[in-house]
């Protein structure tokens, strides 16, 4: 099992040469589905939206979206939400720019276990990282915000969080400059990852990087690798 065999690398590491774990922050550590409902939901609240988009809105209202869903699509077609073009582009460009936001950043929910299973690994004596297709100045303030909610170790030094100095950089080719990086000055590097995309890359330029694939939603751009390490959303890891 991938959460067993880390722990049992990381009681070997020691002080002068920890493990260092990283982890994905979106679909990797946190459930985002209760973000983008909330948001959602807010746009349906909304005056104007409402006033141009009278039906689509109470149907807003009451949406469900599900941890399986990617984006805003199959939520919508599951309430049957039916518009023109351009309700379909308003939406997604509203949803879009408060996703992308440190506004709702608070509603993400931890996957079970995940929390305990990080404070775990640091109290062995990991180095903790949080590497994020996020970027600093959209989403910085609230990230950090939310990882000192749930008492995750990160801070400037050793516990460190990452992420993008501007939008529209690749997260794949910024994940991996980082990573080149990293394997000069570590010897034991894992990565948590939801996205194949950034798995793939990672593999192909960096494979010593260690990577057990967060099995939970992504763009679908790429397709994960079939002999990998992988886990559902589900840390649970019992301590020994």
């Amino acid at each position: 099992m991938p959460l067993e065999s880390l722990v049992k690398i990381v009681t070997k590491s020691t002080q002068e040469a920890p493990t260092l774990v990283v982890f994905d922050l979106d679909s990797t550590i946190f459930d985002v589905s209760p973000r983008t409902e909330e948001i959602l939901k807010s746009i349906a609240n909304d005056p104007e939206f409402a006033s141009r988009h009278p039906d689509q809105a109470l149907a807003l209202k009451s949406i469900v979206v599900k941890s399986t869903d990617w984006g805003i699509k199959e939520a919508l077609s599951r309430a049957k939400i039916t518009g023109t073009i351009d309700f379909f582009e308003e939406i997604h460009k509203q949803w879009s720019k408060l996703f992308f936001s440190n506004d709702f950043l608070h509603f993400d929910k931890p996957y079970e276990g995940v929390i305990k299973y990080i404070k775990y690994l640091e109290k062995l004596g990991a180095r903790i990282m949080y590497l994020t297709g996020r970027d600093s100045h959209r989403m910085g303030k609230g990230s950090r915000e939310v990882l000192l909610m749930h008492e995750l170790p990160v801070d400037d030094s050793h516990h460190q969080l990452i992420l993008k100095p501007q939008k529209g950089m690749s997260d794949s080719k910024f994940k991996r400059d980082i990573f080149i990086d990293l394997i000069k000055n570590h010897d034991d590097i894992w990565f948590f990852e939801n996205e194949p995309a950034n798995v793939n890359l990672i593999i192909k330029e960096i494979p010593e990087v260690q990577i057990i694939f967060v099995d939970s939603v992504h763009s679908k751009r790429e397709e994960k690798p079939d002999e990998i390490l992988s886990i559902g959303m589900n840390f649970n890891y019992k301590e020994k």
